[in-house]
């Protein structure tokens, strides 16, 4: 499922891009994607080629380039999905409050460990939210322990699972 949901992200960020490219408009898209989500406030990290970033911008002035949006990220380092570790620190299918909850945990962790990936995750019936990219167990424990301490009203929710998670090349 996780991989389902990675797949048309970037399948909605590509067919955006091309869309950009074809009608000219790049910048346009850059301008949206800096855009927070209103629900979340999450913003877009853009991780693609040099190649990919040169043909996006070949039509664009320098001017225009210089006004490439703060939030959006275009970077050249790949990632790839593996199997490894997160840290879960919610999960419930109550149907009236799962999803807010959720979403206000995610805030809560990014606001105390702001660099550490948060994930929410719906599967049918349970919302859960994931925290880290861990590559093994050591990894994801050490995060436990930060997040424990960072957020002590979840220490009883907290434990590690298996899980795709995304890693830089």
């Amino acid at each position: 499922m996780l991989q389902r949901f990675f797949l048309f992200r970037l399948l909605s960020i590509i067919i955006g891009l091309w869309v950009g490219l074809a009608t000219g408009y790049s910048q346009q898209l850059l301008n949206k994607l800096e855009t927070p989500d209103e629900f979340t406030h999450a913003y877009v990290t853009v991780h693609q080629s040099d190649r990919i970033s040169r043909l996006v911008f070949q039509n664009e002035s320098s001017d225009e380039l210089a006004a490439t949006p703060t939030n959006v990220v275009v970077t050249s380092k790949p990632a790839k999905i593996i199997p490894g570790f997160r840290v879960q620190v919610f999960s419930s299918s109550n149907t009236k409050t799962a999803k807010d909850k959720a979403f206000s945990l995610q805030d809560a962790v990014l606001e105390a460990l702001p660099d550490t990936p948060v994930y929410v995750v719906f599967n049918a019936p349970f919302w859960k939210v994931r925290v880290g990219n861990c590559r093994n167990r050591d990894e994801a424990q050490k995060l436990k322990e930060m997040i424990i301490k960072a957020l002590p009203q979840v220490q009883q929710d907290v434990y590690i699972v298996r899980d795709s998670v995304l890693i830089s090349k």
